[in-house]
């Protein structure tokens, strides 16, 4: 506790020059001098208070680091499934085309299997008539 400076002799003179007998004047002056009796152990000096405001201010700071690393690592993920999604896309896309493709493959292969078949088979019938004709000219003779 700290008092303020307080002159209680001038103030035990002035009352009883005012009509106070000596116990009501000291009686006063002691109430005062409580009142004004200030504990300074609760107040903060400007440097106390701008050495606690660096701590604060060191905090904010990696706070916002914090903080600013998390929205970039937010962003990242969201630019990540969109190139997740624009490449899965791209890639049914492709699968697709290539799926065509070999079903159009199928079918030209089938045509020419089927036309080479065919031939085989026109010449066969052909070889046989033939054959028949040049056995039925001999015997026939």
């Amino acid at each position: 506790m700290t008092a303020v400076a307080f002159d209680t002799y001038r103030v035990v003179k002035r009352l009883r020059e005012a009509g106070f007998d000596e116990r009501q004047a000291e009686a006063v002056t002691t109430a005062i001098q409580d009142s004004v009796t200030v504990d300074l152990s609760n107040l903060v000096t400007k440097d106390h208070f701008d050495e606690r405001m660096k701590g604060v201010d060191e905090h904010l700071k990696a706070f916002e680091a914090r903080l600013e690393d998390r929205v970039t690592k937010v962003h990242l993920d969201e630019r990540m499934k969109s190139l997740e999604a624009r490449l899965e896309e791209r890639m049914d896309h492709r699968e697709a085309r290539l799926v065509a493709k070999i079903a159009e493959s199928k079918a030209d292969t089938l045509k020419a299997v089927m036309g080479m078949i065919s031939g085989s088979v026109a010449i066969n019938v052909l070889t046989i008539l033939g054959s028949m004709l040049a056995l039925v000219k001999m015997l026939g003779h």
